[in-house]
This record gives structure tokens, sequence and C-alpha cells, in this order.
């Protein structure tokens, strides 16, 4: 399989005024080649191959146009960057451009020199769909990812294209997941964020050229903005990070924004800092993007995203409308459960930004199916074991939690899972500085026998920093009891038990059988209404609310879990929670192995439908670990 000839195609077309724009892509296909110099090669204009070559290795396994095939793209000199350049651009991707035949020729010729079996080429190009099509070589289309710093850095490879070419956009919220038996229950929005996120994109990218919608782009940004006014909140206008690259992006993104400011528009500083936008990202009404990948970041967050055009991401029947993401009814509930398996989807279907550059990945994706056979892009994504994790932070999603948490309550229980936590404690404590006053009682409880010292001195040294009050509850304590002493002492109906370094892989080999023996989350959950048992998972109790955090692990299923005993479970736990006035809200990190379960046997399934809809049971999206569980909690919490 891995004799198999791979291309690397760098665009030749000169844009933005530079002859070697795509110099930082080459230089990574490079080194792939340089590797495997008896079986890839890199074709590049001849600016970008005298930029990247360094020894006469590089130069055998760099081919470039003839000077004939690259004057069809320079037309002797690099021109200036403006409107007719941009609009030859789009032509050119959109392979209707009048050099299309020339640029074809130059594949075939390359090709009968190296006769490549495989050719990848990074962003879009038509031409080169439209030249696969006809020879039967495997084409792969890489772009970056949906996913960018702070929060991970992915790329994306598809055989059909990218941004609105990619797999992604053909398909709708049925193809990930079967429509549950009950549907979740609309409710009505009580997010207290005032102001609506919408961030600009830079004139001459392909999103706009060439993955657009119905609505052109400036139109787009003015129904945006008036509609955000319309309803009582401010729009905050994020200039592009790239737009004071080059001249033509500049003047074009200040005029927009001279236009949106004068209809009321807020226009953030454009030296925001990464960090300074996350925080905005992550407190905002909602977002309203043009094909942007901060769309698909903000929904991973829980924030509501409106997407206008093709983004890799958009799915059909996930993102609401314009107007829908303002309504007081907004569905959020069944929006967060789409966005969550748009986010498991997405996790196999993306790579790091490593992998783009890498043989290996090529060498998996390609496997048998050299000779032109057609590759099934759904096939390799469901059966991908390459994919790159979405790695958003632990950091943001559990100060959002806290922040829900402190909102509502100054009297916490942090329980710590396992000692290794000094980096989340730091900015732990950081939150609660930022967001609540000297008034936070600090309860704290270690469940690994193990904990480190120095982590209970550096909880001491914060308390007497911030002026916190603090204890440490005895290991042998019984939390449940404790809770009621804090509840009592506080004279208060509500306490957080903040689970800190959540590590469920960890309580499930450390310390699930010693503290629940079987089933520990549901066990958990029952023990809890009985008082009978210590709980190590986040739980948030009031008068009216009993809101769990059951996490359903691979490998309680892999351990042959009788699916009747979760219907007894749930069963149990709703009698006694509503038996003790409590509302019930259960949010699972894996239901999908519990769906999987169902499927099995539809007598128990039935019965677990029938039970769920009698009972009045709220159940939440499926959250992955790197979404935001508090911007739900919080939703949930002010609608309950």
């Amino acid at each position: 399989m891995n004799d198999y000839k791979l291309l690397f195609l760098v665009e030749p077309y000169v844009i933005r005024e530079d002859a070697t724009t795509f110099k930082w892509i080459a230089e990574q296909y490079l080194k792939t080649a340089r590797l495997n110099p008896q079986t890839c090669r890199v074709l590049c204009n001849a600016p970008t191959a005298a930029a990247v070559t360094q020894n006469s290795l590089d130069e055998s396994v760099i081919i470039t146009p003839t000077n004939e095939e690259q004057y069809t793209f320079l037309q002797g000199t690099v021109p200036t960057w403006n409107d007719r350049e941009v609009l030859k651009w789009r032509e050119h991707m959109l392979g209707t451009a009048s050099h299309n035949d020339q640029y074809q020729k130059m594949l075939y010729r390359v090709r009968e020199d190296f006769p490549f079996d495989v050719v990848v080429f990074w962003g879009t190009s038509r031409i080169v769909s439209d030249f696969c099509r006809k020879t039967g070589v495997i084409p792969y289309f890489s772009e970056l990812g949906p996913v960018r710093p702070p929060f991970g850095q992915t790329s994306c490879i598809d055989t059909l294209g990218v941004n609105g070419d990619a797999l992604p956009t053909r398909l709708s919220i049925s193809d990930l997941y079967a429509v549950a038996a009950q549907a979740p229950t609309p409710y009505a929005r009580q997010n207290e964020a005032s102001y609506v996120l919408i961030p600009l994109q830079n004139a001459d990218d392909a999103n706009i050229l060439v993955h657009g919608d119905e609505t052109a782009y400036e139109d787009f940004l003015s129904e945006a903005v008036q509609e955000t006014l319309e309803h009582g909140l401010t729009p905050l206008v994020k200039s592009h990070p790239g737009s004071r690259i080059k001249a033509y992006t500049f003047m074009k993104e200040a005029h927009t924004i001279e236009r949106l400011r004068s209809m009321g528009a807020t226009i953030l500083d454009a030296s925001l800092s990464s960090e300074q936008t996350k925080s905005l990202l992550c407190n905002a009404h909602s977002v309203l993007t043009f094909n942007s990948s901060i769309g698909f970041e903000a929904s991973q967050l829980g924030i509501p995203v409106h997407v206008n055009g093709k983004a890799a991401y958009k799915i059909r029947g996930i993102f609401p409308s314009l107007r829908e993401i303002y309504r007081v009814d907004f569905d959020y509930i069944t929006y967060m459960d789409s966005v969550s398996r748009l986010g498991e989807f997405m996790g196999k279907y993306l790579f790091s930004l490593d992998a783009a550059f890498s043989r290996k990945t090529f060498d998996f994706l390609t496997r048998e199916k050299i000779n032109g056979d057609k590759l099934p892009p759904t096939s390799i994504v469901k059966n991908r074991n390459l994919s790159a994790s979405l790695n958003f932070e632990q950091e943001p999603r559990k100060e959002l939690e806290l922040r829900a948490i402190i909102n509502t309550t100054n009297r916490i229980l942090i329980i710590f899972v396992a000692s290794e936590c000094s980096d989340i404690l730091d900015n732990t404590f950081t939150t609660l500085y930022n967001h609540k006053d000297n008034s936070i009682i600090i309860d704290y409880f270690f469940i690994d026998k193990n904990y480190n010292e120095l982590i209970s001195h550096k909880i001491m040294e914060h308390c007497n920093f911030h002026g916190y009050h603090y204890r440490k509850i005895n290991r042998d304590s019984n939390l449940i009891e404790e809770c009621k002493k804090i509840s009592i002492e506080c004279n208060s109906s509500f306490i957080a038990i903040y689970n800190i370094n959540i590590n469920l892989d960890y309580l499930q080999l450390k310390s699930a059988k010693r503290l629940f023996e079987i089933n520990y989350n549901i066990s958990m959950a029952v023990s809890l209404i009985d008082e009978g048992n210590e709980a190590a998972e986040p739980l948030i109790i009031n008068k009216n609310l009993l809101f769990i955090r059951a996490a359903f692990l691979q490998s309680t299923i892999a351990s042959n879990m009788n699916i009747g005993s979760i219907i007894e479970a749930y069963s149990s736990l709703h009698y006694e929670a509503t038996k003790r006035g409590f509302k019930c809200a259960i949010i699972s990190d894996r239901p999908s192995e519990l769906t999987a379960q169902r499927e099995k046997n539809n007598i128990l399934k039935k019965r677990l439908s029938d039970i769920l809809r009698s009972r009045s049971w709220r159940i939440t999206a499926p959250l992955r670990a790197t979404q935001r569980f508090g911007s739900l909690l919080y939703r949930l919490l002010t609608a309950l």
C-alpha cells in the first residue's frame, strides 16, 4: 500500500501580491517528501520552490511549472491585489477561469513524469476535483479546521473538498442520530448576556468568494446588526485577525466597520488577545457568523450560533435562523443535543494540524483504495481512529461551571477526585476572586486517600489571600451529613458540590469499587436520595431541584451491565426524588452507549421510554467533556 505515489500540490496561482503566499504549506509538505523521496513530490510555483529549497534532495522532490505554464498564472508580473484580481481568484477556485485547460494540462504533464495515484491540495480547487474525476486520482483537500487557538488547532482532510464542499455540509442532523422517543421540552432562555458577537471575515476569503449563501456578506452583516438592536442587545463586531496583513483586506474591513458603526454596532478593539476573545465568546448571548470557524467553537461552548454561508461544520437542521435565535422560547435543549452530536462527529472528522502534512495520515485514509476506486467519505469518518481530539481547555469549561454556581450561593464544597490538580486549583480561585466578594466559604474534601498535602496548603494560601473562610472535611466523614450541616450553618437551601479535576476514567479505575461498589453513577444518585452513601459526581441540590451529572462510561457497558438495572435505577431515582419534592434533571456525558443497549431489546426500550414519558423527566443534551457543562447548568437552573 505504501508504494502508491503522492503529489502534494501547492497552489501555483499567485494571490495577494505575493508569489510565495503558500510558502508555509510548501514547507510542511516538503518535510514529508524528504522522508519519502521515492513516492512523494511537491508541485509549487518557482518563487515558492526557491524559498523552501535547502539542498539537492529538495530539488529532486520539488516540481515546478514550466515557464509557459507559470506565465498563465502570473501574466508576466505580480498584479496589484484589488477587486478585479479577487474576482479572478474566485473564478480560479470555482474552475471557471480562462486558464482551466492550461492548469489541467500541467497536471497531466506532471503525471506523465511522476504517475501519482493521490493528490493532496490545500484549499479549494474545482479544477483539481475535475482532474481527479477524469483520471481516477484520489484527491485529498485540506484546510484549517474550525477549532483554532486558544482551543486547539485542527485540520480538515476531505475527498470532496473543504468548507462548503466538505462532507458535513451534505449531511443533516438526522444522519447523526435517530430522533429520540421523547423530544426534549422547550423552555424560555434566560441568558443574562447583553451582547451578541459578530465576527468579520476577510474580503478575499474563499468562505465569502466561493462558499457563501443566498445572502451576500455585507447584507448579512447589516441584517445581523439590525436584528440584534431590535431585540435590545448590543451587537459587538469583531475584526478579522488577518485583515491588517494586506492593504486590500484592511481597507475593505475599515469600510465595513464604519458602515456597521453608523448603524449602532459597537466595534471591538482590533488588538484583543485570544484570551480576551475567548472570554467574550464564552459570555455572549449568541454568535452570528458568516461561515467562520468561531461559530463551531462557540457551539461547543454552549452558545447559540447562527451560521450564514456553507461552513464546513454546518450540518442541516442544527443551527437556528437569525430570527429563531432571538426567540424567548428558543429550544436550547434540542440545540445542545444537536451541537453535542456535531461535536462527536467533528471529533472523528477533523485531524490535528500536523496530521494534515503527514504521510501516515494519507496511508491511513487511502489504505487499499488505489487504482481509482471511489473513497466512501462517510465510511472513513465512521471507522477513523486517527482523529484529532477537540482540545477545549478544562479551565474555561470549569470557569463557566463555577460561575454558574457562585452566582447562586456563596457556600461551596470542593471535592478533589485526584491530587494532581494544582493548575486547575489556581484557575478555580482566580474565577472565584473575579466573580465574587470575600463572603465565600470553602469546604474541601479529598476522595483520594493519598492526596497531596501541598494542595491542602495551597487552598489555605488562596483562602487567606482572598479572605475566604475555609474548612477541611475529614476524609471519613459522610458527605451527605456534611452537606446538611453546611446548609444549617449558612441557613440556605442551596449547596454547591463542585468537583475539581474530574477524570471519569480515574474514578472508574481507582475509586468506583471503593466508593459505590457497582454501577456507581446510577447507584450514587439513588444513594444520595436515600442519604446512604458518599457522592463524588458534581451535584447541585436545592428545595426544588435535584441536578445530577450522570456519566455512562464505555466500561460500564463493556462490563455487560444489565439494561434492566439502569431502568430500575432511573425509576427508583425518580420515585425517591419526587417523593421528597425534588424536580429531576439529568445530564449524561455518554448516552449513546445507553441508546445502543436500548436498541438490542425492544421491550426494555419501550419500558424505558414509558418511564421517561410518564414521569416528566427533563433529559438534556449529551455533553462531551470538551463542552461547557456550566453553560447548560446555568440555563437549566434559571429555567427551573
